[in-house]
């Protein structure tokens, strides 16, 4: 065959390739499989026998074209990134709401243990925080500036170190509900009663409002991501603890993925608090109307997102009747299961 017969008898087909390729919709990953391998076989009897021709040119480029369409990263899809953060993530934290009380429960009655303690006893203080950090704190409120603690440190280094160590945390409050939740429990009781002692520190030098305009700035995304990410632990423990009516593996499954992308959605918020704390936090000069509005806004922030908003959510489609995924191939059952919840 000569290279003017191989091209005329191939060369509908390769304008039916072009045409495939220059589509704008999304491509079927089987069928570019398809086309790679044709495309590829016209290649490899071109290089057999026309190994100088213009044929195998254009069939390499064309072969060239199929692979960077079947290996090209997925375009960013923003109406499932916008589903995530606005429906799939609230919904995930509105199944674990109860989790996340008892996480909240647990962690306010180790703050009161914390504020206790430090009340009947004057050198539990040091022994929950260490002597050189109290130290450092009472030589700064002895100097008027009883917070500057948070300006010892360059912001940019401190904002890494305290975005690692929180996330830290957190993943490991999730993780350690694996013990059956008691190692959950046990890091919420760690961090609520060093949260107790340290604010009661302040309360006994009279401090108790510049404390809480200086240290909430920070705290109130931070503190309630440690509590999220408690009830992400409880859940994923209870899960194992009380499987219902699931096997024990299958409920184990199915509380790690649920508290795992409640975990994953925390990230941003631990960022942020990070950054707060590293470049706002310091700022004890700002008048007490700019720090008030930050707490509040950080408040306002996360009840909304984690409470009010996965509320919203499960009330308005718990009131939609339940529709067939426009893209999936329903069995015989789901359709007659669908006809007759229309009618």
């Amino acid at each position: 065959m000569q290279e003017a017969q191989f091209i005329q008898q191939h060369a509908d087909k390769w304008r039916t390739f072009e045409a495939q390729l220059g589509q704008k919709q999304v491509k079927d990953p089987e069928k570019l499989a398809n086309l790679f391998i044709a495309i590829t076989d016209d290649l490899a009897f071109a290089r057999t026998h026309f190994p100088q021709g213009q044929a195998v040119s254009y069939l390499n480029a064309m072969a060239g074209k199929v692979y960077q369409e079947i290996h090209q990263k997925q375009r960013f899809d923003r109406a499932a990134f916008g589903r995530y953060w606005l429906i799939d993530l609230p919904l995930n934290v509105y199944q674990m709401r109860w989790y996340m009380l008892y996480s909240l429960l647990f962690f306010m009655a180790f703050v009161a243990l914390g504020v206790l303690s430090s009340h009947h006893d004057e050198n539990y203080v040091r022994i929950i925080l260490g002597d050189a950090y109290v130290d450092q704190t009472l030589y700064n409120i002895q100097n008027g500036d009883p917070l500057a603690i948070y300006k010892q440190t360059n912001a940019f280094g401190m904002f890494y170190y305290i975005a690692k160590n929180n996330l830290s945390v957190a993943f490991r409050t999730f993780a350690a509900g694996i013990l059956f939740s008691v190692g959950t429990v046990y890091i919420l009781a760690i961090n609520g009663v060093m949260l107790g002692t340290f604010q009661y520190m302040f309360v006994s030098h009279g401090l108790l409002a510049e404390s809480v305009l200086t240290i909430w700035i920070h705290g109130t995304i931070e503190i309630l991501c440690i509590v999220i990410a408690g009830g992400s632990g409880i859940l994923l423990g209870s899960s194992w603890l009380f499987p219902g009516t699931y096997s024990r593996v299958e409920s184990l499954k199915r509380g790690a993925a649920t508290g795992g992308r409640v975990l994953l959605g925390l990230i941003p918020f631990i960022i942020v608090a990070a950054a707060l704390e590293s470049f706002a936090t310091r700022h004890t000069e700002w008048p007490n109307i700019i720090r008030v509005g930050i707490i509040l806004s950080s408040l306002v922030l996360m009840v909304g997102y984690f409470v009010y908003w996965p509320w919203q959510v499960a009330r308005r489609l718990a009131r939609q009747p339940k529709r067939l995924e426009e893209d999936a191939e329903p069995t015989l059952s789901e359709l007659l299961a669908f006809i007759t919840m229309k009618s």
